[in-house]
């Protein structure tokens, strides 16, 4: 885990002409006049009924009344954050109002940099474990060692139970240029070793791993469209292409999205000049167009697109433009169906913002991939309907309907609607899960017990030249999966007989991939995790061809 765990998503700004701008205000206008704290004005002017001023007015007093009456004290500012939320919220299921600590957090998570000390981390046994050190950060240029453990920054002790990850968040980030101070515990050191830090801007790459998976066969994992997503792309796929590359799968699967203008500049690299991505267009935003140009690096490299059910927004337009210009096969199962575009406003002194839907997105074909939303549909609970409706497992033939349906250059039919239907769908595999082995991943049991298996036989691991190798010869024996389960049950795992058993396959190659992560950090992680991989097995059946 780094420093930062990246996971909320903001679309791309839209660019907006300034006549225009005004238009966009008019839902949260509303939550404005909250604020304004106006306790009299409203009663004294006579505003037509049925006008937006006429509504602020009914706003204000209800407000007014609620301080002035209610059996308990009430927090006008939280009030006007509530009302805020709840204004944007019935607009539609992506826009949402974003606290100055949400706004912050959200721009250092896709601007591709925050300012830390350089490290990846594990809290194993209530102690904070440097994992990997990051090329060049603050601690690797002090000297700070790989499975080093932090027990103390700035005078807070983090080696205690109750430690979180969010704690180390706190203690560890902060602005550029700022110092935190250090005491580490060094195996076969019996002193504390003391560490004086400058923060520095610390790289975060959306390329999860570009590995090569078979010879001339590249793998390359995007968790999220940030700012800095296409250019370690590109670096990757030229790390690729000098080991022989000549095919691609690229993996969208559980990407929810992220900047618009990522995604265009991904599916650029594979498609044609001239050759339609996406256009957008909204009520107060004119239709954009957005083409290939004649740089494509990859349009001769034959491509596999792996989705499932949570490959949301960008991901869909990359998606998308693909299926629909007849380049490359998409793979899996259908994606989330987020067919709407936000921006980012910022009208507020405090930092707070707004996401606010200003468009809809548009795949080549004309289709518009935005699930239903509204009125009798619960959006949160879409995704489990789509389990109960045995969808993970067989096609849903349900949203093949006609007025939906679209026909590609080479007359493939695709439909809108409600997601990408992949090309070729590979129904989900629970082989072998059970309640046990979701408990050991989810309480990251694996991942600390691979982490003492490490610690005992570092040397022996680094027999393996590379991840590659060790994914193709090292097994884990009976004796290490014996091992396992007795330490889960110190942990106070519960199994049920026969559970184990039955996830044995699961659980050693979990053991295995935890193994390489450590050692080799995602890169060894996804190339033991490739090996049994339903969806990239299928797509390099599909390349091999």
């Amino acid at each position: 885990m780094y420093e930062q765990d990246p996971k909320h998503l903001l679309p791309e700004p839209l660019p907006q002409p300034d006549a225009r701008r005004s238009l966009v205000y008019v839902p949260f206008l509303l939550a404005i006049a909250l604020a304004a704290g106006v306790y009299f004005g409203s009663r004294m002017v006579v505003i037509p009924k049925g006008s937006q001023k006429e509504t602020v007015s009914r706003l204000n007093k209800l407000i007014n009344i609620i301080e002035d009456r209610y059996v308990d004290k009430v927090d006008r500012e939280s009030l006007t954050e509530n009302a805020m939320r709840d204004i944007l919220l019935g607009l539609d299921p992506h826009s949402s109002y974003m606290s100055p600590d949400d706004a912050q957090k959200a721009h250092e998570e896709l601007s591709g940099n925050f300012g830390g000390v350089g490290i990846q981390f594990l809290v194993f046994k209530d102690t904070l474990v440097v994992t990997h050190l990051i090329a060049d950060g603050p601690s690797e240029r002090a000297g700070i060692k790989k499975f080093d453990r932090i027990v103390d920054v700035d005078g807070h002790s983090m080696a205690r139970k109750e430690i979180t990850t969010e704690d180390v968040f706190k203690r560890l980030r902060g602005e550029m240029g700022t110092k935190v101070k250090l005491k580490i515990k060094r195996q076969g050191e019996k002193k504390l070793i003391s560490f004086e830090l400058e923060r520095d801007a610390i790289p975060v790459s959306t390329v999860e791993t570009a590995i090569m998976v078979e010879n001339g066969i590249g793998y390359i994992r995007l968790n999220q469209f940030g700012a800095q997503t296409h250019s370690d792309f590109l670096q990757a796929v030229h790390r690729l292409q000098k080991k022989g590359m000549t095919s691609l799968i690229l993996d969208l699967r559980d990407n929810g999205g992220g900047y618009l203008k990522e995604a265009n500049l991904i599916a650029d690299e594979f498609l044609e000049s001239g050759q339609l991505i996406v256009y957008t267009e909204g009520e107060h935003s004119p239709k954009h167009t957005y083409k290939a140009t004649k740089k494509g690096r990859l349009e001769k490299t034959k491509v596999a697109v792996l989705i499932n059910h949570n490959s949301a927004s960008a991901s869909e337009i990359v998606a998308g433009a693909l299926q629909d210009n007849d380049r490359g096969i998409i793979i899996g199962r259908r994606s989330f169906g987020k067919g709407l575009v936000q921006e980012e406003i910022s009208p507020f002194d405090d930092g707070s913002s707004i996401r606010l839907t200003v468009a809809r997105y548009y795949t080549p074909t004309g289709r518009s991939i935005q699930k239903p939303y509204g009125k009798g549909i619960d959006y949160e609970m879409e995704q489990i309907e789509r389990f109960e409706r045995n969808e993970f497992f067989v096609p849903d033939s349900s949203i093949f309907v006609d007025s939906l349906k679209f026909t590609t250059a080479k007359g493939k039919v695709v439909y809108g609607g409600g997601g990408i239907m992949p090309d070729i769908f590979v129904p989900i595999d629970t082989t072998g899960r059970t309640n046990f082995y979701s408990n050991l991943l989810y309480q990251r049991v694996i991942a600390e017990f691979a982490f003492d298996f490490v610690e005992r036989y570092r040397q022996v691991l680094l027999r393996y030249t590379d991840a590659s190798m060790f994914a193709g010869s090292f097994a884990v024996e009976e004796q290490v999966f014996r091992e396992l389960l007795n330490y889960a049950e110190k942990k106070g795992l519960r199994r049920y007989p026969g559970e184990a058993e039955h996830s044995r396959r699961l659980i050693q190659n979990q053991i295995k991939a935890e193994i390489a992560r450590l050692v080799w950090n995602t890169d060894g992680y996804f190339a033991v995790l490739a090996k049994n991989d339903s969806d990239l097995l299928k797509a390099l059946e599909v390349l091999k061809k």
